[in-house]
């Protein structure tokens, strides 16, 4: 479990990297389409079809390496006001709400795949099947539901006592 865990938050965080990196492509795409446009009158045929696809998928790709380092949006109003093993029981609730939320989108984003899949859906401009997208991004909610699992049992190890507060308190500290 402890190689597993580094390699995980690793391929979270390449994940995130080739998501953004996706990002980056269709923002030049877009930068093209304008200059196209107004230069040549000839903008990028369909962009804003592929482009939808294109966002969606970068930033499921970029959801997991937050939830590996503990980065989302929180609230925090016991931080320091109790002690480390009650803290870490606290955090370890709200991962596991959280963990439900992920499973749920999970469950849910698997399903509209296979619907997708099934009536062969296509972009509305071109003639390309949207399922294997909404499957990779299927595959990044699934994946980021793992690395929740993971936060809940460093938090639940706090909690109970087997790990030491430090390294319970902090995803960053194990990442390396």
């Amino acid at each position: 479990m402890r190689h597993l865990d580094p390699a995980l938050r690793r391929f979270a965080n390449t994940l995130a990297a080739a998501g953004l990196c996706l990002l980056f492509l269709n923002a030049i795409a877009t930068v093209l389409d304008v200059l196209g446009r107004f230069l040549f009158s000839a903008p990028i045929d369909r962009l804003s079809d592929v482009s939808m696809l294109v966002y969606i998928l970068a930033a499921a790709c970029c959801v997991p390496a937050a939830t590996s380092q503990r980065r989302h949006i929180t609230i925090r109003p016991f931080e320091g006001k109790c002690p480390p093993r009650v803290y870490a029981a606290i955090e370890a609730f709200a991962s596991a709400l959280l963990l439900l939320v992920w499973l749920v989108l999970a469950y849910q984003l698997w399903r509209h795949t296979s619907e997708l899949h099934a009536v062969r859906q296509t972009l509305s401009q071109l003639p390309i099947e949207v399922a294997p997208f909404w499957l990779a991004v299927a595959m990044a909610m699934s994946f980021n539901a793992l690395l929740e699992a993971l936060n809940l049992w460093r938090l639940l190890g706090t909690a109970l006592g087997l790990r030491p507060p430090e390294l319970g308190a902090s995803a960053d500290a194990t990442l390396l």
